[in-house]
């Protein structure tokens, strides 16, 4: 029934959500301390946070406005999210975290969620408010519906809404998925590189993930050292693998400078 909001204070509720956030990842850190929870811990870690963090921070999102800063915002409370529950630094890439964990970014979720609430309202009958307030907005081209038609363009979707209402729901969900599994990807993708005096440049950190993102046979799932191992061995991992680790290449003002004091050469992963 928010549809209607054209002022975007319903995107104010995502930084108000933030302290639920904290709390409830709060929980799952103190749930995954017991000797129990340590066996199976990677896995309880990821239900958990599919269970409880998302449901917290994407709760009704379905007719938030969503601007860029709101999707940054979105994606930004996730990434924090899974750094404090595996316990990573600050500075951890943002593209390793999704890549490793196999997550959506959150922003794309709630597209995911918005896009199946289109159908929902289309499916509803003609005269029932939410369609006449939709069809209403639609046709002075403004608030959520101009969002909507922008995101079905913007993923390559049907745009018709007449031809969208007659798709099944299970047709459609399936296209929606498809396409939110493109956009992802895309996403992750770009993520890896930076802008450079306006060249665009691979990051260092992350430049390895380049060829395997760009393989057509990529699929998005989590590695499967998240599987098998626990949260230490896990955040070893990725902190060595995407050049995390405790050394002066990578935390310089801590110790005053990239160079090994005892060699005199740059103190990285394969210096160490």
């Amino acid at each position: 029934g928010e549809i209607i909001s054209r002022d975007g204070s319903n995107a104010e509720n995502v930084s108000a959500r933030f302290n639920k956030v904290k709390n409830a990842v709060r929980a799952i850190n103190t749930c995954g301390k017991g000797k129990v929870m340590r066996r199976i811990e990677m896995d309880a870690l990821t239900t958990l946070h599919e269970a409880v963090t998302l449901p917290t921070l994407l709760y009704n999102s379905e007719t938030w406005p969503l601007n860029c800063a709101t999707k940054k915002e979105l994606d930004k409370i996730e990434i924090w999210a899974w750094k404090s529950m595996l316990g990573l630094p600050k500075t951890t890439p943002t593209a390793s975290i999704i890549f490793t964990t196999g997550a959506l970014y959150a922003s794309i979720r709630v597209q995911i969620k918005q896009l199946i609430y289109l159908h929902k309202v289309l499916q509803k009958k003609q005269d029932h408010w939410t369609k006449t307030s939709l069809y209403a907005l639609r046709q002075h081209s403004t608030g959520w519906p101009k969002q909507i038609s922008a995101n079905l363009e913007e993923w390559d979707l049907e745009t018709n809404w007449d031809t969208i209402k007659t798709k099944s729901a299970r047709e459609w969900k399936r296209m929606v998925c498809e396409a939110a599994e493109r956009k992802n990807k895309e996403k992750l993708l770009n993520d890896c590189y930076k802008k450079e005096r306006g060249n665009r440049e691979a990051r260092t950190k992350t430049k390895s993930l380049i060829p395997v993102l760009e393989n057509q046979e990529y699929r998005r799932q989590p590695q499967p050292f998240m599987t098998k191992n626990n949260k230490v061995t896990t955040r070893a991992y990725i902190m060595g693998r995407y050049g995390m680790l405790q050394c002066a290449a990578n935390y310089s003002n801590g110790y005053g400078s990239k160079n090994c004091r005892r060699c005199e050469v740059i103190d990285d992963e394969p210096h160490r």
